[in-house]
Order: structure tokens, then C-alpha cells, then sequence
């Protein structure tokens, strides 16, 4: 699939080009990302309506999936097929925006990886606040010998603009799911979220689901209190220690029975 062809940047607004998921390979195929400045009809994807800029709070209403600006009318209704332990490669970059705007800036903090069972047609699926449905499958965050601080102890840079590269646990149950990417920026404070949504339908011969002691809702997470979280803005604290440890937020990692 080619993606969406881009507007003449006076058209897009510029700086568009930086802030999000472009482009997915999911078991050798790829797939369009929403472009968010140009309109949802004929914008044909996996992916659920991004905006580039972050969400700064805990408790946002669209801190599963991020949002559209403006929001999101409906819901895509492709699925890309993956074999349970395939490979889902998500890029930041895209060829076609200029080298100093179509590339991931950041550095600081970690990324993480989560599922959640549709159900059914991901297109009807929206959990409600509360819902714990999202269960963790990947995640990266400081690198060992490096203090928090260090700009080269993080994932985010690499991982964003060349392949944030993630399989799926060999054996996860077949059907339906959303696979939630999401960068947590916590150099400047209050932390920002960047989370991007896609969809898939999982093949396989695999029984294994997650028990609930793996589940999460989104909100609720995360709380500012987190150790991974409550660290943000520690760059700009005169005389703050520089730890040589962080704790990733959110729930243990399930990996599928193995």
C-alpha cells in the first residue's frame, strides 16, 4: 500500500511533517499512516487519527489513542494481517517532508508497546474510561551506564527514524487488535505523551491471553506520582541529583506464555 500523497508544505502548515507515526511494515507489507492535516475521507489506513503536538496530562480523554484536530469522525475500518510473533515496524520519518522536519527530535524518555482485543471489528471499538483492556508487550527504556539525563541513554531517537521494530508474543490468541506505539518525552515538565493507534487482525495457531493482573486502562495508567513520570523536568532542577535508574510507568510486560 503507497501512502497518502503529501501537500505542498505551504498547504500542510510547515512543520506537520514532525510528530508522529507515518508509516507501518507489518510482516513485510506497508501501510499509510494518517496524514493529520489533510482530510479523514480518502485517506485509506490502519491507523486511528493522530495530531503531532503531545498530550501533556495523565488523565487525558484521548490518552489511548491521541486525537485528531479536529477530531476524529470516524474510525478506519482496514486491518492489517500478522502472524502472532510477527514483526511490526513503525517509522517516524517520511521521505517526502524535508530533512530537518521529517525526522524525531527527541531523545529523553521511554517507549513502550501495548495491545488491546477489539473484540470483533476494531472499527467498533472504543473502551470506555475504565476499560482495562490494554496489556504491555514491548518496552525500552534508560540504557545501562547512562544517568537520566544523558541524551544518548534513550531509544528515541534511533528507534523513531530508522524502524522502532516490535514482535508480537508467538503465542497471542487470533483476532482483532489495536496496537498502541507510544513515546513518553520527559525532559521538559509536565511529561508528554505521544501515543499512535493501528489495527490488525492476528493469525495464528496461539491460545494465550493476558490475565487481568496485566491490564490497564487508558486514562488511568499512568499517574503524575509515577517514579517514570514524577522524574520529568529534571534536566532544569539546579542541583537534582542525576539517577542512574528509571523505572518505566505502567503495567509488567506480558510475553504470551514463553
Amino acid at each position: 500500500m503507497k501512502p497518502w500523497p503529501l501537500l505542498p508544505l505551504a498547504a500542510a502548515g510547515g512543520v506537520q511533517c514532525h510528530g508522529g507515526i507515518f508509516n507501518y511494515t507489518i510482516d513485510g507489507v506497508d501501510y499509510a499512516g494518517q496524514f493529520p492535516w489533510l482530510p479523514e475521507d480518502g485517506q485509506s489506513t490502519i491507523q486511528r487519527r493522530w495530531w503531532g503536538d503531545p498530550i501533556r496530562d495523565v488523565d487525558h480523554p484521548y490518552l489511548a489513542c491521541n486525537r485528531g484536530i479536529p477530531l476524529a469522525a470516524h474510525t478506519p475500518t482496514l486491518h492489517a494481517p500478522i502472524r502472532a510473533g510477527g514483526t511490526i515496524t513503525a517509522k517516524f520519518h517520511h521521505p517526502d517532508c524535508p530533512p530537518d522536519l521529517g525526522f524525531w527530535f527527541h531523545t529523553h524518555g521511554p517507549m513502550v508497546v501495548y495491545l488491546a482485543d477489539c473484540g470483533g471489528p476494531c472499527a467498533a471499538f472504543r473502551p470506555a474510561a475504565g476499560d482495562r483492556v490494554w496489556f504491555k508487550v514491548w518496552e525500552t527504556g534508560l540504557l545501562p551506564g547512562f544517568s537520566v539525563v544523558d541524551r544518548d541513554g534513550w531509544d528515541q531517537f534511533p528507534y523513531a527514524n530508522a524502524g522502532w521494530n516490535v514482535s508480537l508474543p508467538r503465542r497471542l490468541r487470533p483476532g482483532n487488535y489495536l496496537v498502541r506505539h507510544e513515546i513518553i518525552y520527559i525532559e521538559n515538565d509536565p511529561a508528554q505523551f505521544y501515543p499512535y493507534c493501528a489495527q490488525l487482525a492476528v493469525e495464528g495457531d496461539g491460545d494465550e491471553v493476558p490475565g487481568d493482573e496485566f491490564k490497564v486502562a487508558f486514562p488511568g495508567a499512568y499517574s503524575a506520582a509515577d517514579p517514570g513520570i514524577a522524574v520529568a523536568g529534571i534536566f532544569y532542577a539546579p542541583g537534582a541529583d542525576q539517577p542512574m535508574n528509571y523505572t518505566i510507568p505502567g503495567p509488567p510486560i506480558w510475553k504470551g506464555g514463553d
